[in-house]
């Protein structure tokens, strides 16, 4: 990166995330927990996965509803009022 040592994406180049474990939370699905102490400012994880418009996502989380019925997790997350990843 040119911009060196100030560039942002550093810690995501040499994935340097907290450690982290994944915990089932009762009526909310999965999801993660830090192993370690957080302070503000601190890179967490990367969330990847397709960007999506909100119609696009309506149409598959209904079709996952469909398929999946006994299955409620789904993994989407708001970039904006119209723009989400999803994480599948």
């Amino acid at each position: 990166c040119a911009v060196g040592k100030k560039c942002a994406n550093r810690r995501l180049a040499k994935r340097q995330f907290a450690k982290c474990k994944p915990m089932r939370e009762k009526g909310r699905g999965w999801g993660l927990i830090t192993c370690s102490k957080v302070t503000r400012g601190d890179l967490v994880t990367e969330y990847v996965g397709e960007v999506i418009d909100a119609k696009t996502k309506e149409k598959r989380l209904a079709e996952w509803a469909k398929e999946h019925p006994n299955d409620p997790n789904f993994y989407v997350m708001s970039l904006s009022q119209q723009w989400f990843i999803d994480a599948r």
